[in-house]
């Protein structure tokens, strides 16, 4: 009734104000009609449920395409993926990445360079999932979901961690000064000591995702052998650890100091056979005590490189070098 009321004042202010006739020009008044009735009449719950349904569906397209472009060897199109992530749809992506990296594939792999950048997008994509999934404030549906999606998949997903692992450490071995990283997200990362970090990273999170997939990765000796191969490597030179590689000293902090060593540390926690595998790698066919015995050496060996590291390089971090002790 009200509605009615004030339409017919704006109607009679508009006929003075114009000396308009309604049947002189119908094209006014039904805009002005059309005006009037958004204002008055908001959006019906119904309306509104359809306005939202037609904008998902359209991010549905768009993240669709996207993937399906990955899907098929696109680099680029998962890097817009990570920058402008699809919060919705994260077990889709996860999904498309891990198609990427399955045991089957790596046994054809020809890491090239586009291979390695394809493989290393895909892995990056994965870890962004996890993060989400750790981001998730609703039930735990998105992390129940990716842990029943990264159970049969660990295998294929660790062996890829590894090759591409093996790929930065060559390439980091034939450069002395490896670039330094730009500052920022894990998108950002281009040199092969951040890379490494991001995969040993990416280990600790798998490792703290969910116990099941924990208990997988523990049991794993394919795991053990990457976290070792992470974790013994040294610069030729130095003998520094690659975490002190990095000589942008906020990286070092997205890192806390070293996500390989804090990798070791995740693998190995609460798990005799985790413990037991990494012995058996080190003993390297003798017993175990020969194992234990290299593992100290090892240590001792990465300790006293980081001692003396502050008094010759200002990468030296002490907090980080503290973390590590």
């Amino acid at each position: 009734m009200w509605i009615a009321l004030i339409w017919q004042i704006i109607l009679r202010t508009a006929l003075t104000v114009t000396g308009l006739h309604p049947s002189s020009d119908l094209g006014f008044f039904s805009q002005l009609t059309s005006l009037v009735t958004s204002v008055l009449l908001p959006p019906s719950p119904t309306t509104e449920r359809l306005q939202r349904l037609q904008m998902q569906r359209k991010s549905n397209k768009r993240v669709e395409f996207l993937v399906q472009k990955f899907q098929r060897g696109s680099i680029e199109h998962p890097e817009t993926l990570l920058k402008d992530w699809p919060e919705g749809s994260t077990v889709l992506v996860a999904e498309a990445a891990l198609s990427l990296l399955t045991v089957a594939r790596k046994s054809q792999a020809r890491l090239d360079a586009r291979g390695f950048e394809l493989a290393d997008a895909a892995l990056r994509v994965v870890a962004r999932a996890i993060r989400a999934a750790e981001e998730d404030k609703s039930k735990g549906d998105i992390r129940s979901s990716l842990t029943a999606l990264l159970l049969p998949r660990l295998g294929g997903l660790i062996s890829w961690m590894s090759l591409c692992a093996r790929r930065a450490l060559s390439q980091l071995d034939r450069s002395k000064y490896p670039e330094k990283s730009t500052k920022g997200e894990e998108t950002d990362i281009k040199n092969p000591a951040g890379r490494i970090l991001l995969y040993g990273g990416m280990l600790g999170k798998m490792l703290r995702c969910d116990d099941e997939v924990k208990k997988e990765i523990q049991l794993s000796l394919t795991a053990a052998e990457f976290v070792l191969l992470l974790w013994t490597w040294t610069e030729k030179d130095s003998g520094l650890p690659i975490f002190m590689l990095e000589r942008d000293p906020d990286a070092v902090r997205m890192y806390t100091a070293c996500a390989v060593h804090q990798a070791f540390l995740e693998y190995v926690d609460g798990s005799e056979h985790a413990k037991t595998n990494i012995l058996y790698l080190l003993a390297d066919g003798e017993n175990e005590d020969v194992g234990a015995t290299r593992l100290m050496e090892l240590g001792l060996a990465r300790l006293q490189r980081m001692r003396l590291a502050p008094k010759k390089d200002e990468c030296g971090n002490a907090q980080a070098i503290g973390r590590n002790i």
